[in-house]
């Protein structure tokens, strides 16, 4: 219930107090007043359907002004809902472009992995021709002191 409504209620319930003292203020001038018996039947008569009325008003008035306070504090709740919405919008939206960042870093990630995948084979392969130059140097090696001991042989 908004403050308008509040107020506008609140005010109705003023007015009606204000009417019943009035009407209450009447009845005992009324009370006053010198009546014959049927008009004395029929003033018991009203006094105690007034009695009754009243009661009952009272009781609705009580239930009545309980049901602002229900109303009052489901329109709280209902604000605070709508508050607490639009807050876990906001944390969606932060989360998303959160994924969004982690997404892309993910892709960069596999992207310098794919890189150090082929800059480790090109290595295995450099490694892999230095060996064979090592081997080939190694039977170089080889030949050149056989070819040398050939020669001091027939040197000799």
């Amino acid at each position: 219930m908004d403050t308008e409504d509040y107020t506008l209620r609140k005010k109705l319930y003023e007015t009606i107090d204000e009417k019943i003292k009035h009407v209450e203020v009447e009845i005992k001038r009324c009370d006053g007043i010198e009546k014959n018996e049927d008009e004395a039947k029929l003033w018991k008569s009203f006094q105690k359907e007034y009695t009754e009325w009243k009661k009952k008003y009272q009781e609705f008035i009580e239930i009545s002004k309980k049901f602002d306070t229900i109303v009052s504090y489901a329109s709280e709740v209902f604000n605070m809902n709508q508050d607490l919405s639009a807050k876990a919008q906001e944390q969606a939206a932060v989360v998303e472009r959160i994924v969004s960042s982690i997404n892309e870093v993910s892709k960069s990630v596999d992207e310098i992995s794919s890189a150090i995948q082929e800059i480790t084979v090109s290595v295995n392969h450099q490694r892999r021709g230095i060996e064979e130059i090592d081997r080939i140097g190694d039977e170089l090696v080889d030949l050149v002191e056989e070819l040398e001991s050939i020669t001091k042989r027939f040197k000799v």
